[in-house]
């Protein structure tokens, strides 16, 4: 029997959304995975139930969000380290941070494929200054001469690492889809939901000043799932936050939701937008990198740049229930043929085994 293909992901930023793309990523039993994580906001005590029993977990020491020489330093010491101690076939960073410690570890290192999927450009982030942006771009097109070769989530970010000279492919998201089961919704009270982590990313003022506007109508509602660092930014009467949630409660969250909002200022993929196609909710978007992959203006929902937008597109669909429904049936369609596990999961396995092959033919 053929040894399994040993695979090491590789991730400092282990929030909500990659676990959920790693869960999905690792349940190919003709592989062998091991985790090299750090914890965030999640408890690895929450995290394990998502995956299967045979997934190894190995806490990545000194890994830290912000950047810290020393603590940089260190976290790659244990990473060079723990790579002394442990073989892998290959070798999948994911985020920024993973990403630079593990090429530079990749240009001493040559024996082992190694890929690296951003989940968010950082320098596309709108919350920090122009220099900021040019350093963190800088440093990926720096590291991008290292080692590895980058795997985006979606078609708009790789279009934003080719722009700045760094060859990057790309895989969309995928999510595990089920044929929907349609229930009457109470149309005496419109939900208006969001899901994620509640921080600068996911733009949660202007989430507020939206939801402001819609305070004295009591049929409109806005929901956010998730908790976060900015919770203190949502404060408009109208708006419950449920903090995070169960898979089972986070769907019956959509079910009753009737539109589904993001005001993300950047993204990889979101899957929190894919859940909602597959309840067959309308989208209105911010119009940035990752939520325009999964927006078709007029067919499924609607873009916005600016809070004027958004609030003129909520009320078009508010009071349009037809629209709605239409739009949501739109948004599984299109789900269904580009933002299904199945393709994603096939494309990283062909990857993977081509890789795999051609080292070993070297």
């Amino acid at each position: 029997m053929d040894q399994k293909i040993k695979i090491l992901h590789v991730v400092e930023a282990f929030g909500s959304g990659i676990v959920d793309f790693l869960s999905i990523l690792t349940s190919l039993e003709e592989f062998e995975y091991t985790i090299l994580y750090s914890e965030r906001e999640l408890k690895i005590s929450e995290i394990k139930p998502k995956f299967k029993d045979n997934i190894k977990f190995i806490e990545w020491e000194f890994a830290k969000r912000k950047i810290s020489i020393y603590k940089d330093l260190k976290s790659y010491l244990y990473f060079s380290r723990f790579l002394r101690n442990n073989s892998f076939d290959i070798i999948h960073l994911h985020s920024s941070k993973a990403g630079i410690i593990g090429r530079v570890w990749g240009l001493f290192n040559k024996s082992v494929p190694i890929f690296y999927s951003p989940h968010g450009a950082p320098f596309a982030r709108k919350d920090i200054s122009f220099l900021r942006r040019l350093f963190f771009e800088s440093i990926e097109y720096i590291a991008s001469k290292l080692s590895g070769e980058v795997i985006c989530v979606s078609h708009s970010e790789s279009e934003l690492y080719n722009k700045i000279g760094i060859k990057a492919d790309f895989i969309n998201n995928g999510i595990y889809i089920r044929e929907p089961k349609l229930y009457p919704k109470n149309e005496n009270q419109i939900n208006i939901i969001t899901v994620g982590r509640i921080s600068n990313q996911k733009n949660p003022t202007m989430f507020n000043q939206i939801a402001l506007f819609f305070n004295n109508n009591p049929r409109i509602k806005f929901i956010w799932v998730g908790d976060g660092e900015s919770i203190n930014k949502l404060y408009s009467e109208n708006i419950r936050i449920t903090g995070w949630l169960s898979k089972s409660d986070l769907s019956n969250e959509l079910k009753n939701a009737h539109i589904y909002i993001s005001t993300s200022l950047w993204e990889g993929l979101p899957l929190a937008v894919l859940e909602a196609m597959e309840h067959q909710l309308p989208l209105v978007l911010n119009k940035c990198v990752g939520n325009i992959d999964l927006l078709q203006e007029g067919k499924n929902g609607f873009f916005f740049e600016e809070q004027s937008e958004a609030i003129h597109n909520l009320f078009l669909l508010i009071d349009n229930q037809i629209l709605r429904e239409n739009f949501g049936e739109e948004s599984f369609k299109l789900l269904k043929n580009k933002f299904n596990s199945d393709n994603m999961i096939k494309s990283y396995r062909l990857l993977y085994l081509q890789y795999k092959d051609s080292s070993s033919a070297t």
